[in-house]
């Protein structure tokens, strides 16, 4: 009974400790989940149909002039992780009334993933993908995906994607404007 007799009440208080770390994670988590809310796809892009997530055709017919570049992700690849900030330093950056940006989480929307061929199979190399739509088409993407059905690897940085190159014709429109409001506003 000696060694039994010792462990025992420790066993107990641990038991304790234990259900209170569980009650209190429990409690901060839907605390996070109520404060910051279920993070939201864009409005003006993607619909939601009897609960799935669609891509606006009628939007992408209204705005044929425009460039829309989505961003493909999930919240559980690190490569996404790496990517999305890159991604909103663009969007804050050269959003124009004729180049708009948008995200679409493919673990979040797995139908809308298939319908634009892009696998969110945990060991699928093509995360976080981004596609650029122009006359509600796409015409760029990358990762690119090779014969064998392979991505061909990407490095998401600012560099990268700016020269990626449908953001060349609207930087230089996005630099004109610039300089011709500094020029209005210093006369």
């Amino acid at each position: 009974m000696g060694i039994a007799g010792m462990i025992l009440p420790q066993l107990k208080e641990a038991k304790n400790v234990l259900t209170l770390y569980h009650l209190l994670n429990a409690i901060l988590s839907i605390t996070f989940l109520c404060t910051k809310g279920v993070p939201e796809i864009c409005r003006w892009i993607f619909v939601s149909e009897d609960g799935e997530c669609a891509l606006d055709s009628e939007e992408l017919d209204r705005d044929r002039k425009s460039i829309f570049v989505i961003q493909f992700y999930t919240t559980w690849s690190p490569d996404c992780k790496h990517a999305t900030p890159v991604f909103a330093q663009l969007s804050e950056r050269f959003s124009l009334p004729n180049l708009r940006f948008g995200k679409l989480d493919v673990g979040r929307w797995p139908k809308e993933a298939e319908r634009f061929r892009v696998n969110a199979h945990p060991t699928s190399r093509q995360l976080p993908t981004i596609c650029v739509f122009k006359d509600a088409k796409e015409i760029k993407r990358r990762p690119l995906v090779n014969e064998k059905r392979r991505a061909i690897p990407f490095v998401f940085s600012q560099v990268r994607l700016l020269e990626f190159g449908c953001f060349k014709i609207q930087i230089y429109r996005f630099l004109c404007s610039r300089i011709i409001a500094y020029w209005i506003s210093t006369c």
